[in-house]
């Protein structure tokens, strides 16, 4: 019953609170469906990778307030990248404070739309996955027929390269049963030159941007050895 998501804090609302989001376009559809409308939100435990230091104190808050409701959310203070290390994000300073496009991906730069610099701390999320399937899952509180994960990614551009590491590493497949997010399509994020980091991946182009993702999610859905269901949709009511 772990849940796992890349980017802000909805989507852990999304899970805890349905209520409050009557208008939600997929998020709180998706939680049901995997986990049934009568939950117990003790059973979850709850990650997100928040890269900006921004969010710091809203994630903080949040997480203090779920505390006293027994409820488990678990911020991390660092990106998801097919390695770990340290990635230069740019605070773009869109929508106010929130920020929706802080990334590490130079095109936005070229085009006089990006900020500060900041490095931050990434961690391969092929190894974090890893890490939760062999995990011991506790007694439950609620009736679940099994343990289930569920992942949302939202990671500005960078998915073209976290997902086929998640897929070949076979930690996504053998480790998710529902992933939702989306591939950004947007022109501004590409092209995408990776040849020189991330072993050899080139798009020139948002056409060749979604078709890659097609064929990704393709791949991963076609195969018998795959338990993870993929929905291309992102959530952000």
């Amino acid at each position: 019953r772990f849940h796992r998501r890349g980017g802000q804090h909805w989507s852990t609302r999304f899970l805890y609170e349905p209520a409050k989001y009557p208008e939600s376009k997929s998020a709180v559809r998706h939680f049901e469906s995997v986990f049934g409308a009568e939950r117990d939100n003790r059973d979850f435990c709850s990650f997100g990778f928040e890269p900006n230091p921004a969010h710091r104190a809203r994630h903080l808050e949040l997480q203090s307030v779920y505390r006293r409701m027994k409820w488990m959310y678990q911020p991390i203070f660092a990106g998801v990248s097919d390695v770990r290390g340290n990635i230069t994000f740019y605070h773009m300073h869109d929508s106010g404070s929130m920020e929706f496009g802080f990334n590490s991906l130079r095109t936005w730069n070229q085009r006089g739309m990006q900020g500060e610099a900041e490095v931050v701390p990434v961690i391969r999320l092929a190894d974090f996955l890893e890490e939760i399937r062999d995990r011991r899952i506790p007694r439950p509180f609620g009736t679940y027929d099994r343990p289930k994960v569920v992942m949302k990614m939202d990671a500005e551009g960078m998915e073209y390269i976290i997902l086929p590491d998640l897929v070949t590493s076979g930690a996504l497949c053998s480790t998710v049963d529902f992933c939702f997010g989306e591939f950004h399509p947007q022109e501004f994020y590409f092209p995408q030159d990776h040849r020189k980091t991330h072993g050899g991946l080139f798009l020139q182009n948002a056409t060749e941007g979604k078709a890659f993702g097609h064929s990704l999610v393709r791949a991963m859905t076609s195969s018998r050895h795959c338990k993870t269901t993929y929905s291309m949709a992102d959530d952000e009511s």
